[in-house]
């Protein structure tokens, strides 16, 4: 009787071993021992205390702070140790660290600090690239000639954009800053250690399948997105209307989830709550974009690029980053339905529904990727049937 025992791992000779992933996460591990030292050793980057700001939407401050030090520590000691390993091992290690570093550790602060970037940038450079563009595209100019009319009127009939209220915005958002943006950013790392690992693993699973480490192609075909590329990317698009129109209310005197008091004590919340809304709303008009031509051509109005194919990663990695973003914002939600215990706050959850919305946002950039990739770089598998040519003339029918 003989006994036969499995083959050892041998990476395909047309695929070379992920190594641009594992000095990634060699990289991030050692950020993250070095937070997890400076935990152990004081508070200077510790903000997830018991009763602190983030009780009930972070996980962390149900750890004492030394255990979390020793956790990090630990687990950045362990990715070193797995960087040794190959195969279903090393696939494993780092799914579990994705999940520890982005589910359990990461929360809502992330989500926010993109939120008002995009609130406070998205106007300003949407006006600017109109403007540069008015010349080139009649639509551009018929955008710019509706802002100028309409933005003074706005102003002038809301009341909301005072002197006061503007004051009060800017306040805020220096002590926003001065109070959170540190905290922010920690959580930030935080769920960049578990995206990287993340990374590393879906590089190992394509090594063990023979596949391509850059694009995933094995046999030249791959996945295919077409059945449910545009439901998922609808349904994404669909959730970003709630939060859009229910920060809209602000602007008018039926306000929904903020008190008519406390908008009036604090004029600028209104302001921000505007910019939060027509930020929501440009997100599902970005979002329609993965499906229509403008999503892989740029517009020819905006300046520098106008009229140039989108390289594919653009829009996968910034859409698929934002519903990662969301889907733990999501996770931070529910913790804190639960932790305060108010069924009515479920409402909440339904009006902003990032447990759904995020990862529809990942599926809808997969698909865009799927759809798009064109002919790899480093195997040479795929073409302008599936990508580029074929891509672009789909979308615009």
């Amino acid at each position: 009787m003989t006994t036969s025992t499995p083959p050892p791992l041998i990476y395909a000779s047309s695929t070379p071993t992920p190594t641009r992933s594992r000095i990634a996460v060699a990289v991030s591990s050692t950020v993250i021992a070095l937070l997890g030292m400076s935990w152990l050793m004081g508070d200077t980057f510790w903000f997830f205390e018991r009763y602190g700001d983030r009780e009930g939407l972070s996980l962390l401050t149900l750890i004492p702070q030394e255990v979390a030090g020793a956790i990090a520590i630990g687990c950045a000691l362990a990715g070193f140790a797995a960087l040794r390993s190959h195969g279903r091992e090393f696939i494993w290690f780092g799914i579990a660290q994705a999940l520890l570093f982005t589910v359990v550790a990461g929360d809502i602060g992330v989500l926010i600090i993109l939120g008002y970037l995009m609130a406070l940038l998205f106007p300003v450079l949407l006006v600017a690239a109109l403007a540069w563009g008015a010349h080139r595209s009649r639509a551009a100019r018929m955008a710019v000639g509706l802002i100028v009319v309409a933005l003074p009127l706005v102003v002038v009939l809301s009341g909301a954009f005072d002197g006061e209220a503007m004051r009060n915005l800017g306040s805020g958002i220096v002590t926003g800053l001065k109070n959170n943006v540190l905290s922010h950013l920690v959580v930030a790392v935080l769920i960049a250690h578990g995206l990287t690992w993340a990374w590393a693993a879906v590089a190992e699973r394509r090594a063990v399948r023979r596949a391509c480490v850059a694009c995933g192609r094995g046999d030249g075909s791959g996945p295919s997105a077409a059945r449910w590329a545009t439901p998922v990317t609808l349904l994404a698009a669909a959730c970003a209307l709630p939060y859009g129109l229910i920060r809209l209310t602000w602007f008018t005197d039926w306000p929904i989830g903020m008190p008519d008091s406390e908008l009036d004590a604090e004029p600028g919340i209104r302001v921000m709550g505007i910019l939060l809304g027509l930020a929501g709303l440009a997100g599902a008009t970005l979002t329609i974009g993965l499906l229509r031509r403008w999503g892989r051509i740029f517009p020819s109005w905006m300046p520098f690029f106008g009229g140039r194919v989108v390289p594919v990663l653009f829009p996968t990695l910034t859409a698929g980053t934002v519903g990662v973003v969301m889907a733990v914002a999501g996770r931070s939600m529910v913790q804190q339905v639960i932790y305060e215990g108010k069924p009515e706050d479920w409402l909440i959850v339904a009006a902003l529904p990032f447990p759904i919305w995020g990862p529809a946002l990942m599926l809808a950039a997969y698909a865009y990727y799927l759809r798009y990739r064109g002919r790899c770089g480093q195997c040479g598998q795929g073409g302008a049937g599936a990508g580029e040519a074929a891509g672009v003339d789909s979308v615009a029918a």
